[in-house]
């Protein structure tokens, strides 16, 4: 009997940190346990959402490769499914492990596609999920987003990007059913004894010893920004787009993200304002979480009154404009 344990959500919840550890041991895992974590990458999102998606360009790293036709898309999308389909056809295996977290951001129909390709090379099929507290949830989503090209303006335009424990979890279960999943609490693996590397690996079900290489192995990474970073950031990409028609901005550099990271300072956060209406829009989820779930997750955001720092100070945009024209104008100078 083979299975397939995918886990799949949700982003910003230690995945780098666990991915890579597993990832360094997945020849130990293959050799001693017949756990299989294919190669493709430490984070399978970039291989398994292009897979699935009605169209794989519309994947941020479509974009950055400069995929911009439907038959380039097509060729990228077949190699996908011939490297993972090579290493799931080798033999001396029982449990396939699928980390992804972007998989939760797929619809149900891209969710039953995967699921009917994985029911091709296993017998049965669990799904981990786990789920972080919406207010800390946004600003970590926010700190991605602004990495990616976003703006903040046009992210509190849209609506802040919510959690939306419901739509996820639903698309999963009308997938794979509610008897696969597994919902943990992101604040409960961090508390792990050997931290969320050790809480995911006992989930994937790898024995204690070789856990423990794996922990001892881990490091920690995407730290928080800080609030004068974010804001710069923010500021550059509202004045030099990352992309332009599509694809990457010539006038932007890879190494701009790196230095900015290295600007000390408080925490990013949002305003008191901004930090009520995630508040305020979230409530339903928990809602629905406690009432058709079963899980009493964050039970602080069903009420009104919430603590919120009076030392958050949004930088104004005259200095982070400033530092972001400065920082372009010194890259694009090394050309």
């Amino acid at each position: 009997m083979k299975r397939a344990i995918v886990h799949m959500g949700m982003p910003k919840t230690a995945t780098t940190s666990f991915q890579n550890a597993v990832y360094e041991h997945r020849h130990t895992l293959f050799d001693r346990h017949r756990i299989l974590y294919p190669a493709v990458g430490a984070n399978h999102t970039n291989t398994l959402c292009p897979m699935f998606l009605p169209d794989p360009r519309s994947h941020i790293s479509v974009k950055m490769m400069g995929i911009t036709t439907p038959e380039q898309a097509e060729r990228f999308v077949s190699n996908c499914f011939q490297k993972m389909e090579a290493e799931l056809s080798i033999g001396g295996w029982d449990t396939l492990v699928l980390s992804a977290e972007g998989l939760a951001n797929l619809h149900t129909g891209a969710l039953r596609d995967l699921r009917s390709w994985l029911d091709g090379f296993v017998d049965g099929i669990e799904v981990i999920y786990w789920l972080r507290h919406p207010v800390s949830f946004t600003v970590s989503v926010i700190q991605q987003m602004l990495k990616g090209g976003e703006t903040i303006d046009d992210m509190i335009d849209r609506m802040l990007p919510l959690s939306n424990y419901q739509r996820r979890l639903e698309n999963a279960i009308a997938a794979f059913g509610a008897e696969a999943m597994r919902i943990y609490r992101f604040e409960d693996c961090i508390q792990h004894p050997s931290g969320p590397v050790g809480a995911f690996c006992e989930q994937i079900y790898v024995p204690w010893e070789t856990a423990n290489t794996i922990i001892d192995s881990a490091t920690v990474e995407n730290e928080s920004m800080s609030m004068l970073c974010g804001y710069t950031l923010d500021a550059l990409n509202r004045l030099v787009p990352m992309f332009k028609d599509g694809v990457f901005n010539p006038l932007r550099q890879n190494g701009e993200l790196a230095k900015l990271l290295t600007i000390k300072g408080p925490r990013f956060a949002l305003d008191y304002e901004n930090t009520r209406r995630i508040r305020e829009a979230s409530r339903p989820e928990i809602a629905w979480l406690r009432d058709k779930c079963g899980l009493d997750f964050y039970p602080d955001m069903l009420v009104d009154e919430f603590a919120h720092p009076e030392s958050v100070q949004i930088p104004d945009r005259e200095t982070t404009e400033s530092l972001a024209l400065l920082l372009s104008d010194l890259h694009n100078s090394k050309k």
